[in-house]
């Protein structure tokens, strides 16, 4: 699991509930991770669909994805 840390401006979202309430939930194919896309800070909306998380993508995250270790 990708660790974010609390002072980030993007939180992602955990949990069902946390995703009913977001305005436009997206979600990253590499690290799985989902945020409130409508939510407006310097890095969303995303452009693009970029990660708001890629700075915390690491290659053994991405390994486990080639591998089919995880969905």
């Amino acid at each position: 699991m990708i660790y974010v840390p609390k002072a980030y401006a993007v939180r992602p979202l955990r949990t069902q509930k946390q995703k009913d309430r977001a305005e436009q939930v997206a979600t990253c194919g590499h690290c799985e991770l989902s945020w409130d896309d409508g939510k407006i800070t310097g890095m969303t909306p995303t452009p693009s669909g970029r990660c708001p998380f890629e700075g915390f993508h690491t290659d053994e995250s991405r390994a486990e994805l080639l591998a089919g270790k995880r969905k």
